[in-house]
């Protein structure tokens, strides 16, 4: 109870905290926060009821993944330009590829690597949470996966700066870099940050976008991952088995924010009770989403041995730097130069 007490704390503190005034919290994220704090209970060996009780991870993460469909509207994007928004689809699906074709050279088992590229393509931890349920992952591999991204992406938000100095690339260009390319929320507004002050905004609004497109990459992850297990066991039943239940209510509650964003946003704009209501409605889902990942994160690094040599896995993270890098110089070839 106290420890889920404490992860309600770290999601309230991290939500109310202004990000780009605290760009040296590099790890201010709620969700790798959650997992050392999991660390840290099972370190100190928690087993009193009062302090800890076994998480439902399983059905948490289906509802927090339904209730997160709230934060997907399309009206963010008409916010930029449309050859931009397909540049961005080039280097997310290049870098899926191409790390899909590193993991066989170096020998990665599919699912973790699936984990590891959706990590590195769309929005860190939240992204391999989502795509573990999709395809069904088992503690292990997810538990490797969030630290495995969390390190990489410190490594990016430290070389990156460095790479834009060498490069005499503009605070506006570095945005796009930094918000296309870097993993988690935290970690993009951490790097445009220190670069210069000028990149946060477009680092920002660059990230949003790459969250968007988080249905569409879950929805890939679904057909390339379940539908060929599927065809490999003679089972052809396409529509059921390439999309979960949990994803099609995903995108249901994705239809249904959208409806009423469009609503207000064409016929009650000025209308203020309206447009706070809903904006109310959006932020606790949000909170409510994000808290419920947190509590899975924890559950399953509860379980998780960090310094534990085999799950050190040096293999797997360069294999993370390599997808990550492959990420790096696409959107720097299609987006900065």
């Amino acid at each position: 109870m106290i420890c889920i007490l404490i992860i309600l704390a770290i999601n309230i503190i991290t939500f109310l905290t202004p990000f780009d005034k605290l760009s040296s919290l590099i790890f201010l994220d709620p969700i790798v926060l959650a997992f050392f704090v999991g660390q840290l209970a099972r370190i100190i060996k928690i087993q009193s009821n009062l302090f800890y009780q076994e998480i439902p991870y399983e059905k948490l993460l289906s509802i927090a993944i339904i209730i997160m469909g709230s934060q997907i509207l399309l009206s963010k994007i008409q916010l930029l330009n449309p050859m931009m928004i397909f540049w961005i689809v080039v280097c997310i699906l290049g870098t899926y590829y191409i790390s899909i074709t590193f993991s066989k050279i170096l020998g990665i088992k599919k699912p973790i690597a699936l984990l590891l590229i959706a990590g590195n393509c769309i929005c860190g931890p939240v992204a391999i949470a989502f795509a573990s349920k999709v395809i069904k992952s088992n503690k292990n591999d997810i538990s490797t996966a969030l630290w495995i991204n969390t390190f990489s992406g410190f490594i990016l938000v430290i070389i990156l700066p460095i790479l834009g100095k060498l490069l005499e690339i503009s605070p506006y260009n570095f945005g796009l870099w930094a918000g296309s390319s870097i993993q988690s929320t935290a970690q993009v507004i951490s790097s445009a940050a220190i670069y210069s002050e000028n990149s946060l905004e477009t680092a920002i609004i660059i990230k949003s976008l790459r969250i968007l497109f988080l249905t569409p990459f879950l929805v890939l992850l679904s057909f390339n991952y379940n539908y060929r297990e599927d065809i490999s066991k003679n089972k052809f039943t396409l529509g059921k088995s390439a999309i979960p239940s949990f994803l099609l209510k995903f995108l249901i509650v994705i239809a249904i924010a959208n409806f009423f964003d469009l609503l207000i946003l064409n016929f009650f704009q000025n209308n203020f009770f309206i447009s706070n209501t809903f904006n109310l409605i959006l932020s606790s889902g949000k909170v409510i989403s994000k808290f419920l990942l947190c509590l899975v994160v924890f559950e399953i690094s509860i379980n998780f041995n960090i310094f534990n040599i085999k799950n050190f896995a040096p293999k797997l993270q360069i294999y993370s730097l390599i997808s990550s890098f492959v990420l790096l110089i696409l959107s720097y070839k299609f987006l900065v130069i």
